[in-house]
Parts: C-alpha cells; structure tokens; sequence
C-alpha cells in the first residue's frame, strides 16, 4: 500500500494571537499558541478541509479569548474581532493548501452562514 507524505506525517501547526492578560491593561500583550494537528485529514479533499478550516477556527477563538462554552455574544465579539480575523488567515496561509485556501476565499465572500462552525451564532447574528 502506497501513502503519501502527508498521510506518514503527524501534521500540526499553532496560531499564535495577542492573549488576554492583565498585562494587555497597561498596553503589554502576550502571545498565545493553540495547536491545530490535522495529521488525519487530507487538506486538499473538500470534506477534510472543511474540517480543517472548523478546527482552525475553534483554536483562533479559544487563542482570541472565548471558546466555545463561551457566552454567544462573548464569541460573536471574538469573531468580529481583528485578532480572530487575523489568526484565521495566518492559519489557512501555514496549512499552504488549495482546497482549504479556497473554501476560506468562498465563504468570506459569500458570507456563508456556516463560516464560523457554529450555525445557529452565526445565522442569529446575519438576520
């Protein structure tokens, strides 16, 4: 059985954001790294780079300072926000794959209600 590099590789990246620290009150900011392994999905297939691009955007805001037990509008904010916008885009230039570049490219621009992986968030806040 032939398998690709990719597929014998334990592929992980982080996405690095300014955290929240009491520090950030006095105009100090700290840098946090969330790990986004994706070693078990192929990122140029469709199905697998939608996955992806979810764990990415799970780890930009968990880095940016929700989760996702945070409060909705606590996470919508963290959404809207240039430190989630920012990680997200870092993430998706690191991963350096076709399929998941252009399912980024599509869903920004078509403002898919299913961008963000959290449907019923997303869909409240667009109506």
């Amino acid at each position: 059985m032939k398998r690709t590099a990719l597929g014998l590789l334990a592929l992980s990246f982080a996405i690095t954001a300014p955290g929240l620290s009491a520090a950030s009150e006095l105009g100090a900011t700290e840098a946090m790294a969330i790990k986004v392994k994706f070693g078990d999905l192929n990122p140029n297939h469709p199905i697998d780079a939608r996955h992806l691009l979810r764990r990415i955007r799970a780890a930009a805001l968990e880095a940016c300072g929700a989760s996702s037990f945070s409060a909705s509008g606590y996470k919508e904010a963290v959404m809207n926000s240039e430190c989630y916008t920012a990680s997200v885009s870092r993430a998706v230039e690191a991963v350096n794959a076709p399929a998941v570049s252009q399912l980024y490219r599509d869903q920004l621009a078509a403002h898919d209600p299913d961008f963000e992986g959290y449907g019923p968030l997303v869909q409240r806040a667009a109506r």
